[in-house]
């Protein structure tokens, strides 16, 4: 990486790098795109081989053990941001709509969405059982009531 991401386009480009060079595995494009509603159409294709499943010493970035393997997904919403809370503000404004969206790929993670999101780690101890996506960080829950569900 030569310089850190500044705005919603180079998280995009270092992204699509990640993907490109085998660091993020498992994901397929079907577009990418600034002029829909939402951003990205994927697709999950995790083999039944090595290097896929969460291990802690072996393979950190892994999916947990909820997926059975082979895995292939139903097409899914991928959306981008420069910052977590640029999509609050787009659900807030009924722009974009939480059901829709499957993974967030964001640079920072600012501190508004707490009103309606909860981050959990996906990198300390053996959180990383819960991830559904390679390679992910964080967990988002939607705050209800008090309450979180997985969103």
């Amino acid at each position: 990486m030569l310089s850190e991401p500044q705005q919603e386009q180079d998280v995009i480009a270092l992204f699509h790098q990640l993907v490109g060079s085998g660091l993020i595995k498992g994901l397929h494009f079907f577009g990418t795109t600034s002029n829909d509603r939402y951003d990205s159409l994927i697709e999950i294709d995790y083999p039944d081989t090595v290097g896929f499943r969460f291990n802690r010493k072996t393979c950190s970035l892994g999916v947990g053990s909820a997926i059975d393997f082979p895995y292939k997904s139903e097409p899914k919403v991928l959306e981008y941001k420069y910052d977590l809370d640029a999509l609050i503000s787009d659900l807030q404004k009924e722009e974009k709509f939480l059901k829709h969206i499957d993974l967030v790929v964001c640079w920072t993670a600012g501190g508004g969405y707490s009103s309606m999101l909860e981050l959990r780690p996906l990198l300390v101890g053996d959180n990383g059982q819960e991830r559904l996506f390679y390679g992910s960080t964080h967990a988002a829950y939607r705050v209800v009531g008090g309450e979180g569900s997985r969103i």
